[in-house]
Parts: structure tokens; sequence; C-alpha cells
């Protein structure tokens, strides 16, 4: 079940994120829940748990705290006609606190500071105490007692889950209730939510004369077998003198004796699984939404990698900036074509025909100096590739921003956060961008060269063409290194506009020959297209925007990843069909 804890974790712990961001209240259940795990730890630190616990739970003002000292045998719980008085659990144990003991309660309460009884503030509300007291019954040696807090009062939303905590613990749950308030609806949830755990329970009718009582206790009877509850059920009239109290306490001391002889119905693990399959809707359905949300999100990175894909292949392998990759590969084949007495010439010309290395400066920031500026000595690619990502990321924020007007506050911050994320990262992603474009340039150059490879295989098949082309290609180089050496270097652009040039490519363009390099370019550019669209962007591109998302703020989100939820579901037998 470790699987089922550490979701539960997860789950309050973003419950108390979200809920802090609305100022709501936790799921009393869930409370309940990771609250049992809890106690499955301090039993864990026993071989035989040495001691038991009655804890007293009710509505405000409903007596608790009389029964409390009737318990304890003596006057430890502190009544006050105020509401909301007790705000902390507070007990009070017939048994020897050891160090063992204290350890393994301080572990329930992790997180919670112990202190005196006395020191308890209304203002701290993650506290707990815990005092010895007398043994003068000997039916309650080895109980601790708890007094709770109120669960239904106006300020009961600070501490209501005190008492649903404390239900984790008990192998007796005493319920107070009065006979205005037993037919509320916040007593009839807080049983339905003890119901799954089958712990023993007794109720308190408090204030209830026998002339009530016989209206009251059919009607009770009713609502604990419609709520699939068993209680022992005793009724204690309104008591002005406590002299009088002595009857009424006896026989709260037998009903709860009785329980506490048996033990809890079932184990934890049952326990949770059984409220787990009552409540699991409620629970996961803010995580479940979220992650339904991360999935609209993939999506969106999913469509607008699609459409960069779309862009680079639109204005670039099928528009006429594709020259440039042409170019390239006929650079190389003039390479190949070997004439003797200028190879040294040649390699000069060679430095002067590389791809660009030049840096792309402000893409993003300043688009329009790229057209009106120096655009001629940028490498086509990478600008078209830009802008690809450019488009791409005003698309992702598109999208986040149309989503931010939903409904749900809830979904409203999730998308606020992931928008605020791409604006944050925007210039980490473009600047790791332009490396990954290098990286692909320079792997993507031997591709290039085979294409030139295999043109020069099919001519030396057809060695008269293979002549007029070498022929050719003297004068081109001619005309390549006289442009070098008069301007001091040399662009593709400016080398195919040389008229020598120009009667090379005629050259390799026509007839049968023109239909073979047609071919070599039809497959170059399926090959520049994998390496681009499935390598450069699917993957590399995909993965950094991963990132976003994980590095997005986590306030005001669940952050319970969808495989703990299904691995917890699993693990306690719930399937979606059988809530």
């Amino acid at each position: 079940m470790q699987a089922v804890e550490q979701c539960l974790k997860y789950l309050l712990k973003g419950q108390r994120e979200v809920r802090q961001q609305c100022d709501g209240e936790l799921s009393p259940s869930l409370v309940l829940a990771e609250s049992l795990f809890r106690y499955q730890k301090l039993q864990d630190n026993f071989s035989t748990t040495p001691f038991k616990n009655v804890v007293v739970i009710g509505p405000t003002q409903a007596g608790k705290s009389t029964i409390v000292n009737w318990l304890a045998g003596e006057q430890v719980a502190v009544a006050d006609a105020l509401a909301g008085f007790t705000r902390h659990a507070q007990g009070f144990s017939q048994v020897e606190i050891t160090a063992e003991i204290q350890e393994s309660l301080s572990g329930f309460f992790e997180g919670w500071e112990k202190l005196e009884q006395r020191e308890l503030s209304k203002s701290q509300s993650a506290a707990w105490s815990l005092q010895a007291i007398g043994s003068r019954h000997s039916a309650f040696d080895g109980t601790i007692i708890w007094d709770t807090p109120d669960f239904d009062s106006v300020s009961a939303r600070t501490y209501r889950n005190v008492a649903m905590k404390m239900l984790a613990i008990a192998d007796v749950v005493v319920f107070m209730v009065s006979k205005e308030k037993y037919a509320d609806e916040t007593v009839w949830q807080t049983l339905k939510t003890l119901q799954p755990l089958r712990i023993p329970l007794l109720i308190c009718l408090n204030k209830t004369p026998d002339s009530a009582a016989q209206e009251i206790l059919p009607e009770l009877d009713n609502r604990l077998q419609e709520a699939n509850l068993q209680a022992a059920v005793v009724t204690i009239p309104y008591l002005e003198d406590m002299q009088q109290a002595s009857e009424y306490e006896e026989s709260v001391k037998q009903a709860t004796q009785k329980l506490l002889t048996g033990s809890r119905k079932q184990g934890i693990e049952d326990s949770v699984s059984a409220l787990a399959r009552k409540h699991w809707d409620e629970w996961a359905l803010g995580a479940n939404a979220e992650n339904q949300q991360h999935d609209q999100w993939q999506q969106l990175i999913h469509e607008s990698l699609e459409h960069a894909c779309q862009h680079y292949e639109k204005n670039y392998l099928l528009g006429s900036q594709y020259e440039a990759t042409l170019q390239k590969a006929m650079v190389r084949l003039l390479e190949l074509l070997e004439v003797p007495g200028i190879a040294e010439s040649l390699v000069h010309a060679r430095k002067l025909l590389t791809w660009p290395a030049r840096k792309l400066r402000g893409v993003f920031s300043d688009r329009q100096s790229l057209v009106k500026g120096n655009s001629e000595n940028l490498d086509a690619e990478k600008v078209i590739l830009s802008e690809s990502l450019m488009q791409l990321l005003i698309s992702l924020q598109h999208g986040a921003g149309k989503n931010m007007t939903a409904d749900s506050a809830q979904e409203k911050q999730w998308w606020k956060n992931i928008f605020n994320a791409i604006e944050a990262q925007k210039k980490t992603i473009t600047g790791d961008f332009e490396t990954q474009i290098e990286q692909y340039q320079q792997a993507f150059s031997p591709e290039i060269d085979a294409a030139a490879q295999t043109l020069y295989a099919h001519l030396e098949k057809n060695p008269a063409k293979l002549n007029s082309l070498r022929a050719a290609r003297v004068t081109t180089d001619a005309a390549a290194v006289v442009f070098a050496l008069k301007t001091g270097g040399i662009g593709l652009n400016d080398l195919v506009l040389t008229p020598a040039m120009l009667s090379f490519v005629s050259l390799l363009t026509e007839g049968a020959l023109g239909k073979y390099m047609q071919g070599v370019e039809k497959k170059l550019k399926q090959s520049q297209k994998q390496a681009v669209c499935a390598g450069l962007i699917h993957e590399s591109l995909k993965q950094r925007l991963g990132k976003i998302e994980l590095q997005m703020s986590r306030r005001g989100l669940y952050n319970v990843p969808g495989e703990m939820l299904v691995e917890a579901e699993k693990r306690l037998g719930i399937s979606h069909e059988s809530i």
C-alpha cells in the first residue's frame, strides 16, 4: 500500500496548496485516510500496542468535555459555553507515557507542536497536548481519552479536520450530540465519513429527556440503518445539578468499556480501501482535471510542432530558398570534377563556399532588421527555422491565454502558470534552438556530400557528359577564383550568377541527367525533412518544450502525477466503472 500512501500524501498536499489560494477547506475524508496511514506507522512501533484510544467528537456545545471528564474520572477537560472553545486535540492518558509512546504520537502529529494543555492557544491550530492522569477507574487502564474540537461552528473551518484526524487513531468513537442537533447535516456527514472504517461507535444523545427520547430514538435508528452504521446509543437528560449525573456517567462508562473490549473491526488497509472507494472521485477530481490540462498542453505542443514542420517544408524545402542546399551539393560536385593545374586555387574557393556560421541575432526581438539589413549574408534555412520557432512560441502562449478564460479557478491557475513559464524560458529556448540548428546542419553535411557523390557516380557512367561538365567547370572555377581574388570573398548566390556557372547548371539539368538530378534532389529533400522535422523539431525541440511544464510554478496546483493516481487506483482495486 506504499503507492496508495504516497498518492494520498500528494493529494492532501495538493489540496492544501489549492485551498490556500481560494481560502477553501480540505476534504475531511482525505484527511482521515492519510491519517490512517500515520496511525499504521504508530502501531508498527509496538509489537503489542500498549494503549487504546477513546476519541470524543461532536458538534459545538454538545457536551464533549463533560463526557471526557466522566471517562477520565476527574476534571481534566475545560468546558465553556462559547462555541469553538476547544480547538486542539487534547489527550488524557491513563497509561504511563513512555518515551516510545511520546515518539510514536509525535510521528502521528508530524508537523504539529506538542504543548502543555495550559499553553494551547487559539492562534496556533497545529498543536496538541498529552498529559498523564490518575487511574481511578480500572476499566480504562491503558487508555488515552481524547477531547477534540467541534466541526460545525462558524470558526470551525480553521480547525474542523482535527476531529477527522483523530478518528484515524480511535479504537472507540464517542459521538456527542444534543437533541437539537442530532439531525443536522454536518452531524450525518461526519458519521457517514466514519462509516467505512467500522470503528466501534457510541452515540451519546445529550440534553434529551425521556419523553423526547421516545420520539428521537426510532428516527435515529432508521437513519443509522440508512447510513449502514452500527452504534450503541445512550441518552442523557439535561442535568442542572451534576450531583444527578452519576447514573448517566456510569452508563456511558459501561457502554464505552463494552466497545473497548473488542478491537477495531478491520485493519488499516481495509479501512483506507473502503474509504477510498467511497470518496475517490472527490479526492482525485482536481488532480485528474489538472492531468487533463497536462494532456491538453501536450496536444498543444504537438500541434504547434506540426505547424513548425509545415512552415519549414513550405518556405524552405518547397520554396525558392532551397537553392542554397542545391548549390552546396553543386559546389561539392565541382570539387569532385577535378582538373589538373587549378587545385590550389580551388582550395581557397572551397573555404569561401562553406556554410555560413554567423550567429542569428535578434530574430525575435528585431525581426525587421533581418529583412531590411544584411539578410543576404544569413543562412536562409536558419532564418526559416527561427521563424518557425517564433511562430510556435506565439502559438503556445496564445493557446495558454485562451484557456485562462476557463470557468474553473484551478484551470485558470494552471494555464496562467504555463503562460508565465513560456515567457520566462523563451530566451533560453531560442538560444538552445540556434545551437541545435548548427548541430543539425553540421550533421547533415555528409548527406549533401553523398548527393554530390551520387551525381558524380552517375556521370562516370556517361563519359561524354562528364567531359562536358569538366570543361564547363574549368571556366566556372576560373570565374569563381577571379571574383574571389577581386572581392576578398564569394557567396553562393554570386557564384550561380556567373555565366560559366549558368552554363554548368544547364548541362546538369538537361535531358536524362536532369531527370536523374531531380531524383537526387527529391531524395535529399526527404532526408532533410526527416532530419529537421523528426530530429530537430519533434525530438530535440519537443524535449526542450517539455521542460516548460517541469519548470513552471506549482503555486495553486495539485501537482499529482497521473501515473501515481493510476497506480493508487490499481492497488486499491478501484476502477472508474465501479466508482
